[in-house]
């Protein structure tokens, strides 16, 4: 049975998507919750902050991304020395480890398919989903699945091919793959595709990435909605906590300039065809 934490759970702020207390900290609520629940749920807690880990990574070794997340379970000077002696999550190993240089035989089926910051997201899903914590399981299922459901759309409104772009395997990735239905014949599926396509047709690029945020936001709040004071609850807490952290990081005017920086050039992958429209 898992532990429960009272005291510190009725102590926690409440969270709003649209928080306007300029003195709200991330860091400072994860310092605090780590202080006050054992260590091995704060182990399985930082996985909630993996994703940034994984952004860190591939920014440090020059991959991708124009900045370091400092979301993240490292400070860079942390990460940059974690790679240098592999004390890093054992996906995270074997990324590092692929990227060394190898005979063309000892190149896996993966690694030779995917580019490399698509292989580290499909080892990290992969670890994920033989997670023991329930809520690490579907939240990182859901984030699979949504990415590369806003993947699909995006090429198959640039007319490019799909499987490519997508993480992972197994049946809404082949479906996503070959369909060519206009709702890829996953509404039975995927109980929030409607809510998808209405998003996609929303001009405004800042509204639209809120909106998929408070997506993300309910679904987090769903999958702990039967668990009180424990660390699921702390785990869906700490989701919408990053979603409060990043909003809060940016004011209308310089938030509409940053993602029309970020997004402008595919922005018309988000667009739905007239296929899509009622």
């Amino acid at each position: 049975m898992g532990r429960n934490y009272y005291y510190l759970v009725a102590g926690l702020p409440e969270l709003v998507m649209d928080l306007e207390n300029k003195g709200f900290s991330i860091d400072r609520l994860k310092e605090e919750v780590q202080e006050n629940i054992h260590p091995n749920d704060w182990y399985l807690l930082s996985e909630i902050f993996r994703p940034f880990d994984i952004e860190n990574l591939l920014y440090v070794r020059s991959v991708s991304g124009v900045r370091f997340n400092t979301l993240s379970n490292f400070t860079e000077e942390g990460m940059i020395e974690a790679i240098e002696h592999l004390n890093l999550p054992p996906f995270m190993q074997t990324y590092i480890q692929s990227q060394l240089p190898k005979e063309e035989e000892e190149v896996t089926e993966d690694e030779a398919k995917k580019s490399p910051e698509a292989y580290l997201w499909t080892l990290f899903y992969e670890a994920m989903e033989k997670s023991a914590n329930p809520f690490l399981r579907n939240w990182y299922s859901f984030d699979r699945d949504f990415r590369n459901i806003l993947a699909a759309l995006a090429c198959r409104n640039q007319k490019k091919d799909i499987a490519s772009s997508l993480i992972g395997a197994g049946e809404l990735v082949e479906t996503l793959s070959r369909s060519t239905a206009p709702d890829f014949g996953i509404k039975k599926e995927i109980d929030y595709i409607e809510r998808v396509f209405q998003i996609v047709e929303q001009f405004n690029l800042l509204e639209r990435e809120k909106k998929f945020d408070q997506l993300r936001w309910q679904v987090a709040e769903d999958l702990a909605v039967y668990d009180y004071f424990n660390l699921q609850w702390l785990m869906a807490f700490f989701v919408k906590a990053t979603i409060v952290s990043r909003w809060l990081s940016l004011d209308r005017e310089h938030g509409e300039v940053l993602f029309q920086n970020l997004v402008n050039e595919l922005k018309s992958s988000f667009e739905l065809s007239s296929s899509f429209k009622q």
